[in-house]
């Protein structure tokens, strides 16, 4: 079966809301029986974005999440979480820059990008 991936995206200026509001129950009180559920059916989550300003429980809850559904196959799901695309752009920009061995193209900032390993 063919993987699908279904990115969420967050904007920033919603980020301090999202934080409050939102990540606490997805990702605390609600996890164990949605993780659960994500493994029974196959679902790989995947959280992109710059965690470190992100409260220390939830960064040890996304790496709990990660490592418990990396080997899932039948669906991708991409959770944004303070992403910003320009940000992004910027960092891929900057490690190609810093490895000294590739000029900046299509191909390149490819590799670089959050999204790298996930089908376009």
């Amino acid at each position: 079966m063919a993987t699908k991936t279904s990115p969420i995206f967050v904007s920033n200026a919603f980020l301090y809301t999202l934080e409050i509001i939102v990540v606490p129950p997805i990702f605390n009180s609600g996890l164990p029986g949605s993780l659960v559920a994500a493994i029974l059916e196959g679902i790989k989550i995947n959280v992109l974005g710059k965690n470190n300003r992100l409260p220390y429980d939830i960064k040890k809850t996304i790496k709990f999440i990660k490592s418990k559904t990396f080997k899932n196959k039948r669906i991708t799901l991409n959770l944004a979480l303070n992403y910003g695309s320009k940000e992004e752009i910027v960092n891929a920009c900057k490690k190609i820059i810093k490895s000294k061995k590739n000029a900046i193209n299509e191909k390149n900032l490819s590799k670089n990008l959050y999204t790298y390993n996930m089908p376009d």
